[in-house]
């Protein structure tokens, strides 16, 4: 669209106007109810924030160079904002009473899956579980493993159920006897949805996204919410590192070809001569060499892991919870669209650890992991960003 393009990034501040409804996949209708009560998915921000974007720029919708333009599009969130704190889902080795797990090394056989070496354990054996949302400075102070706070669910949001009928498409008319219930998210007062935008442009960010507002449509039903509009993007918890341990915090949920192992993990049935357990990551994004002219995009892909400068660490425990599901409607630029795939994506809150061969090597593990999306479907929309901090193991 114009020459000289660089990477721009806003945040949003998203106040509702009302009710949103942000649904998953089951049916509503019969004995089913439709949840639409839960936070919406990085896919949910995504499209909306294309879709925004598209009712700015109508006549510049389907160019071959504003396609361009719009798969460079990448956002962050949506997550919870209460006063000046932004708050995340609590990560999963968090016990009871606000206590971490402790890591375990095992002694003797174990049903572990490769390539896991050390158990995760907590520390009573209860039913009960900790409050599931966590604050940006609490989270901070979670990573270096001192003591923290949680919040419970019921001081940000609630879900309300109202009965609905199904309407005709082709006549607008209510369908006879198709009633439903369905889940809606309503916000406290005091509690907005925050997220960022990055897109590479010169200044089209800025004319869809204004310094004085905006009104963009979030999540189904025509729902909408006032984004206030700041430059910047969002500021993730981070720890330094000291030791040669790292744990990595899904803040997003993410998906990977291998169920809950992150694509970067070798398997066993990977090239490069791994073994189960290490990583194919690049230590610096500036290892990458440049791409020649007229070179085939697989060829480039096999020179880049030939020269392949791999960070020495390796997977030894995981705290992962139940796969989630995932479907939806993707919009295209012309208004219409298709139905997304369901996938099962590993939650939000999984953890992940890491020995590495020295702090060295497990400062440049976290460089590589903190803040970027590293899940194999959804990177754009946000999936797969998580956050770094230490642990220590239990002899």
């Amino acid at each position: 669209m114009i020459d000289n393009m660089t990477d721009k990034t806003v945040s949003l501040k998203m106040v509702p106007r009302d009710l949103l409804f942000c649904r998953d996949a089951k049916p509503m209708e019969g004995s089913w109810v439709g949840c639409g009560g839960a936070l919406p998915g990085p896919s949910t921000l995504h499209g909306a924030v294309q879709n925004a974007f598209y009712q700015r720029f109508p006549e510049e919708a389907k160019r071959n160079d504003n396609e361009k333009i719009s798969s460079s599009l990448r956002t962050c969130g949506p997550f919870l904002q209460k006063g000046d704190d932004i708050y995340f889902p609590v990560p999963l080795d968090v016990a009871p009473g606000n206590r971490i797990m402790t890591v375990k090394k095992l002694s003797g056989a174990s049903d572990l899956p490769v390539p896991l070496v050390y158990a995760v354990c907590a520390p009573d054996a209860t039913k009960e579980s900790a409050a599931p949302w966590i604050g940006g400075d609490n989270f901070v102070r979670y990573l270096k493993g001192l003591s923290f706070h949680t919040e419970k669910t019921e001081i940000f949001f609630a879900a309300e159920s109202r009965p609905g009928i199904a309407l005709n498409p082709s006549t607008h008319t209510t369908r006879k006897g198709a009633f439903y219930r369905a889940e809606y998210l309503r916000l406290q007062s005091d509690v907005a949805l925050t997220g960022s935008a990055t897109l590479r442009c010169n200044d089209e960010l800025d004319e869809a996204f204004p310094a004085s507002g905006v009104v963009i449509q979030l999540g189904g039903q025509q729902g909408g919410v006032y984004a206030d509009v700041a430059p910047g993007g969002i500021v993730l918890p981070q720890a330094e590192i000291r030791g040669n341990r790292v744990k990595w915090v899904l803040l997003t949920p993410a998906a990977w070809n291998n169920g809950w192992l992150p694509d970067f993990v070798a398997t066993g049935n990977n090239t490069f001569g791994k073994v189960p357990g290490e990583l194919l990551l690049r230590a610096s994004e500036a290892n990458r060499p440049a791409r020649l002219p007229g070179e085939k995009r697989m060829d480039y892909r096999r020179r880049i892991a030939q020269n392949r400068c791999d960070i020495k660490a390796r997977l030894v425990a995981a705290r992962v919870g139940k796969p989630i599901a995932y479907s939806g409607w993707e919009m295209d630029a012309g208004g219409s669209g298709r139905p997304r795939p369901t996938r099962l994506f590993v939650p939000a809150g999984s953890v992940y650890y890491f020995e590495a061969e020295n702090e060295e090597q497990a400062k440049i593990l976290a460089q590589s992991l903190q803040g970027r999306a590293l899940s194999a479907f959804g990177g754009n929309a946000g999936c797969g960003i998580g956050v770094c901090g230490t642990f220590q193991i239990n002899q």
